[in-house]
């Protein structure tokens, strides 16, 4: 994992990239948010795809509902970025 801190004017925002995914569940993306809050004091964070579970982008699967609803409570403001040009689910190409 290797993380890179850039401050604006609106906070410091964590942009953090991993070859292997570091959010496959619930419970990892809650301990995600916690680390991303101690380690670097932030809790605007830039996540690249490979560290995101497939499930995730799998719609139907209802797993990126679950992560976003434990993102809200804690104010935590996540990006996902990467090539997503392989996806061909409308929901979430729009």
């Amino acid at each position: 994992m290797n993380t890179k801190l850039i401050d604006r004017p609106g906070g410091k925002i964590a942009v953090i990239y991993s070859e292997t995914p570091l959010i496959t569940d619930v419970q990892s993306a809650l301990d995600f948010i916690a680390t991303a809050d101690y380690e670097h004091d932030t809790r605007k964070i830039a996540l690249n795809k490979a560290a995101v579970s497939e499930d995730f982008f799998r719609l139907s699967t209802g797993f990126a509902g679950e992560v976003a609803q434990k993102f809200v409570p804690y104010a935590c403001q996540l990006a996902i970025f990467g090539d997503f040009s392989a996806y061909t689910s409308k929901p979430l190409h729009d």
